[in-house]
């Protein structure tokens, strides 16, 4: 059964949070809504980021799920991490994820 949490919460959580260096939040692809809830978790995300003086948010998004991509790209503004596989290594064949990410501006 899911918890609901209010966006006032998860911020607390995050801001209360003093010793870590990253956070992994995972969506369910069954989730109802899941880009309306994204976009409200990335967003508390970000805020929390800026808060705590933070320079860049990265994100993994699968390659297997271009709506996702689309998404964090187009509505989100994310870019195309200097980390992701594919700038890395050309060479290598794809390895499934896009690195995203989003600077402070």
């Amino acid at each position: 059964m899911p918890t609901y949490v209010s966006g006032r919460s998860i911020l607390r959580k995050l801001i209360d949070a003093k010793d870590w260096e990253s956070i992994h939040l995972y969506l369910s692809p069954y989730f109802p809504s899941r880009f309306l809830c994204a976009g409200y978790l990335m967003s508390i995300s970000e805020l929390a980021a800026w808060t705590l003086q933070m320079k860049k948010i990265c994100l993994t998004a699968f390659t297997s799920n271009p709506a996702s991509l689309k998404f964090f790209q187009d509505k989100m503004k994310y870019k195309v991490d200097a980390t992701d596989p594919g700038l890395c290594e050309p060479d290598e064949p794809p390895c499934g994820y896009r690195i995203l990410s989003k600077i402070r501006a």
